[in-house]
């Protein structure tokens, strides 16, 4: 068995250490199953968590909307009228026209329009 010389065994035991050092820190921050793919990891199952709450919610709100269609008729109505753009007999329809402004319509400064 070859001895080593004492230089050798000293700076090995100083460069060991470190090399295991960054070995064991590359691990941990690394890869896949490091530190910083942990906190990505638990991120993203904390906005699923959150997207699980609003979506459970936007189910409650439809199943209570679902619930009034069922058993109110008045309801029903209003929401087929509603969605055809549909007028109860007796009702008045306001129809409003766009107002399109043009140099003209537009008053100055001076009160006088257009110039």
């Amino acid at each position: 068995m070859a001895v080593m010389k004492p230089y050798f065994r000293y700076a090995f035991l100083a460069i060991f250490p470190a090399v295991a050092v960054v070995f064991v820190l590359g691990s941990l921050f690394g890869g896949r199953s490091g530190v910083v793919q942990l906190r990505r990891i638990q991120d993203d199952a904390r906005k699923v968590d959150q997207q699980i709450v609003a979506q459970a919610a936007e189910n409650a709100r439809l199943a209570h909307e679902v619930a009034r269609l069922r058993d109110d008729p008045g309801t029903l109505d209003r929401a087929i009228a509603e969605e055809l753009q549909l007028v109860p007999a007796g009702s008045t329809v306001y129809r409003f026209q766009p107002v399109h402004a043009t140099p003209a319509s537009i008053p100055a400064e001076d009160g006088v329009p257009g110039m």
